[in-house]
């Protein structure tokens, strides 16, 4: 298991957005890829969601695709 660090973003003109994501940022993830999926909701109820995957091989994080929110 390899913990991962991420952030997680997502602007809207209506000021603050609740963004979530699971697996969080800080979890243990094990060898192979995990997807990790993104929401966010505006105060106006607007949601969006994207995922990414997070590689990890071995004693490495290899790659990780990064999504905006926004």
């Amino acid at each position: 298991f390899r913990r991962v660090l991420f952030r997680s973003l997502a602007a809207d003109n209506s000021g603050s957005v609740n963004v979530s994501c699971s697996p969080d940022s800080g979890s243990s993830f094990s060898v192979g890829t995990t997807t990790v999926t993104c929401s966010a909701i505006d105060p106006s109820n607007n949601a969006i969601a994207c995922a990414f995957d997070v590689i990890v091989s071995g004693s490495a994080l290899l790659l990780f695709t990064l999504c905006l929110l926004g």
